[in-house]
């Protein structure tokens, strides 16, 4: 479970919500990948990160918003690649 929580104003600069959850997930996901051996599992929560993170973006796009947090932002037609080859390489084992 992570945690992000922003309690005065002055950590909203540099420590926003946005960047608190970018940096723990960041860091979940590299020490679950130490951890783990089987690279289909590894393959799959990619895949589910990849997922949450591409449909998040399309959501935020249909709804017209101008700007983005900035993990989503990063998100792109790459990142729909990346999931669809991962699914596939996953689906093979």
């Amino acid at each position: 479970m992570l945690y992000a929580r922003v309690s005065t104003a002055i950590q909203v600069d540099g420590y926003s919500l946005d960047a608190q959850r970018d940096k723990l997930t960041k860091y979940a996901e590299y020490q679950y990948q130490e951890s783990e051996k089987d690279e289909c599992v590894i393959e799959v929560w990619n895949c589910i990160i990849d997922a949450v993170a591409y449909i998040c973006r399309k959501i935020y796009e249909e709804q017209g918003a101008d700007y983005f947090p900035e993990p989503i932002e990063l998100v792109d037609e790459d990142t729909y690649s990346r999931l669809i080859a991962g699914y596939e390489k996953c689906m093979q084992q």
